[in-house]
């Protein structure tokens, strides 16, 4: 699995030197009331790691939000468990007691 990762890192990093040397322009890049002038690579480079780290943000607070539920998910299991084995404790004892009492009662002689 690294092998794979690490031949796909490289790969997608030769591709993108191979887009820099090919595209050595430089573009105007404006935003509202800024302005610059910066190559095509560095532009897309930038605009790249935006819309990643703004999908990130957006990832992670499904994450977030997946993981607080699984954790009340959880301690609702906990306690289901918790109640069902009181209860089954509970009919243990109340079996228990009944066949006491079947044994304990003498016949009417």
């Amino acid at each position: 699995m690294l092998f794979v990762l690490i031949f796909f890192s490289l790969a997608i990093v030769v591709l993108a030197v191979i887009f820099a040397v090919q595209n050595p322009n430089v573009v105007k890049v404006s935003f509202l009331a800024w302005e610059t002038n910066a190559p095509l690579a560095l532009a897309l480079l930038v605009a790249f790691i935006l819309g990643f780290i703004l999908g990130l943000l957006i990832l992670t607070s499904g994450l977030i939000k997946r993981g607080l539920l699984a954790s009340k998910l959880g301690k609702r299991v906990k306690e289901l468990e918790e109640a069902l084995e009181k209860k089954e404790r509970k009919e243990e004892e109340e079996q228990k007691k009944e066949q006491e009492e079947k044994t304990n009662v003498s016949p009417i002689s």
